[in-house]
């Protein structure tokens, strides 16, 4: 018995280290609010990422906004993508009278953290001095429970929920090798089980939300109205007429120039590109 249950555990092991290797997350830092305003002029390329977030900072708490924009997009533009920044970013945006990006980014924060409250509520707030007042069309209870399980926790949150199982499953086939007594040994083969059960349905999880913000990608207009075409050529005629801050989805990405979308009411046309901004950080990194 030995020898056979020594190499299911080798082979077990080996699963193990494949997945685990596939799944760690990228764990980014975190910033660092500073309580002085520097207001002095910074060449902000010449600032590592954490140095230019206190300048950002520094100057939202100065007011002056559109600064703290410019100083909170540079991190961006340089391929760092976190929550908080984009919170911090909206917060710039709306204090300086940019409904649309403010909400743009506010989502944005939210596609990358579900759990984040203050993003939540500030745009549920923002929501409100809207112009486009859209009814929402019905959603299947089953689609609303799948959607709201799924993005319960952000894909990173996922992940390590994976690990954690997945070496709870280990221990526990561990303990059930070298345990003697029966009840601990059955006690332990069915925390294995369930743990692992356990495990790889939080990676399946994790993979059906990275999947649905890959396929279902939305955009704000972030310019004060826009006319929205039966074609998408200028020339045509207009369907309807949305204002800033209006979400909707994009259904067709082809063309550079022009997206197809639809609005929440079912409402669909043709949006010029330019006014839009994308909320699907995994689009953004495409364009």
């Amino acid at each position: 018995m030995q020898p056979i249950c020594f190499t299911i555990l080798r082979q077990y092991s080996i699963w193990i280290g494949i997945l685990y290797a596939c799944s760690t997350p990228t764990v980014g830092y975190a910033q660092t609010p500073t309580d002085v305003a520097d207001t002095a002029q910074i060449d902000i390329n010449t600032l590592d990422n954490p140095s230019l977030i206190s300048h950002a900072n520094s100057q939202y708490k100065a007011q002056y906004y559109s600064q703290a924009i410019i100083a909170y997009q540079s991190v961006i533009d340089r391929g760092y993508h976190n929550s908080e920044l984009y919170y911090n970013l909206a917060n710039a945006h709306i204090k300086n009278g940019g409904l649309g990006k403010g909400i743009l980014n506010y989502e944005k924060a939210l596609l990358l953290n579900p759990e984040l409250e203050d993003a939540k509520y500030n745009l549920a707030l923002v929501r409100q001095s809207l112009v486009d007042d859209i009814e929402e069309i019905s959603e299947p209870i089953t689609s609303k429970v799948y959607s709201s399980f799924v993005f319960m926790f952000s894909h990173t949150t996922w992940s390590w929920t994976f690990i954690l199982w997945l070496w709870i499953g280990c221990g526990s086939f561990v303990l059930f090798y070298i345990s003697q007594a029966t009840r601990s040994r059955r006690a332990f083969f069915i925390l294995s089980i369930v743990s692992l059960i356990a495990s790889f349905t939080s990676k399946f999880v994790e993979h059906s939300q990275i999947s649905h913000s890959q396929n279902n990608i939305y955009a704000v207009l972030t310019t004060n109205n826009s006319y929205v075409k039966n074609e998408p050529d200028r020339r045509s005629t207009d369907a309807f007429i949305i204002h800033e801050g209006t979400k909707m989805k994009l259904l067709d990405i082809e063309r550079s120039d022009w997206y197809y979308i639809r609005l929440a009411d079912g409402k669909q046309g043709w949006v010029e590109t330019k006014d839009l901004g994308i909320i699907s950080v995994y689009m953004m990194m495409l364009l």
